[in-house]
């Protein structure tokens, strides 16, 4: 089965998936898997690296989209197993049809900002 697990961040995407993979299974970080995910400037969509300290304004002026592509690639690896993909990206409605399961994880205003 491929599972995705999605949220906001600090709602605890990675450590869901990394305690399924106890359980047996693959997880694919979203923003740590090479090649996977990258930032675009939402005007020219060209592919920029993510600048050290981004302000708001760079934020509001780019996404962070994975490349459908190579997300099929990834998942046709599964060898049989259980696959968790955890992350959140600007375009992943666009890839929810790759999915066998869809989970959304919420939590508090206030206990995100007692995570970050």
């Amino acid at each position: 089965m491929r599972y995705f697990i999605t949220g906001s961040p600090g709602v605890g995407k990675s450590t869901i998936g990394k305690l399924l993979v106890e359980k047996g299974g693959r997880f694919i970080d979203v923003d740590h898997e090479p090649g996977l995910a990258h930032w675009y400037n939402k005007g020219s969509g060209q592919m920029l690296p993510r600048q050290n300290t981004p302000s708001t304004k760079w934020y509001n002026e780019h996404d962070w989209n994975w490349d459908r592509e190579r997300l099929k690639a990834l998942l046709s690896e599964d060898r049989g197993q259980n696959v968790f993909v955890c992350g959140i990206t600007s375009n992943q409605t666009d890839s929810l049809d790759l999915f066998d399961k869809v989970f959304l994880l919420q939590a508090r205003v206030g206990e995100l900002r007692d995570r970050m």
